[in-house]
């Protein structure tokens, strides 16, 4: 009965959430009525329910999240490109003093100029995917306190929200650095044919851990401005 009131003061406002609600009810009337192997398979069945309920729920939480940041990025071009630049000026000042110093007395300490070429070249990608901004964009929320607003959701402020602004930011600064890379790429003629395959694709997933574990530790020395002025 109180199932049933509850399902009929939801269901108007939303329909995913009447079928958890009726989803629940069931199988808790089942096991309070089943035997002990048949409660054993109901929660078994009920568990991975729940699991992938949860898994829909969070596919459509991070795709409207991932709307909202998208657009929000848009907004802030010029933010954006002073961020670019700053990434983009130091490799490509070494590449450039570098590779004339190489070219200049033909290899420094062994190292040719194609080996500062191709190693400042895969340093602008590196650089792009395992950088993060979390500390610029989450520790004004701790001191001006926009932070309040997002901590009465049901979701972790720092791995939701904030994680896909990052993505979102990430996602336009490599489309800026796609064509610089370019222009440098036919400018320099890099000679990539002693690197292997299989070590691009070792490289792919340990850029990406690279990432997680740069924006773990970014976040938690963001979350020092609770008990700091600042902390950039």
């Amino acid at each position: 009965v109180c199932c049933e009131g509850h399902i009929e003061t939801t269901s108007k406002q939303n329909n995913f959430v009447t079928r958890i609600i009726l989803a629940t009810c069931w199988f808790r009337h089942l096991h309070l009525r089943a035997g002990a192997s048949v409660r054993r398979k109901i929660t078994a069945y009920s568990t991975n329910r729940a699991f992938k309920i949860f898994g829909v729920l969070m596919l459509k939480i991070f795709r409207r999240l991932w709307q909202v940041n998208w657009a929000e990025q848009w907004q802030y071009r010029a933010n954006l490109l002073m961020y670019l630049f700053y990434w983009l000026v130091s490799p490509i000042i070494y590449l450039a003093v570098w590779t004339s110093i190489a070219n200049a007395k033909g290899s420094v300490n062994g190292f040719t100029a194609n080996d500062f070429i191709t190693y400042y070249m895969t340093l602008l990608i590196v650089d792009q995917v395992t950088s993060n901004i979390v500390i610029h964009t989450f520790g004004y929320k701790i001191q001006d306190g926009p932070l309040s607003g997002e901590l009465i959701r049901p979701i972790h402020p720092m791995l939701t929200n904030a994680l896909v602004n990052n993505i979102a930011f990430k996602a336009l600064t490599i489309m800026g650095l796609v064509p610089i890379w370019i222009i440098l790429f036919f400018l320099y003629k890099p000679d990539f044919s002693h690197v292997a395959l299989t070590s691009i694709l070792v490289a792919l997933p340990v850029m990406i851990l690279g990432f997680l574990i740069s924006y773990l530790l970014s976040a938690a020395i963001t979350a020092l401005a609770f008990w700091t002025t600042r902390v950039y």
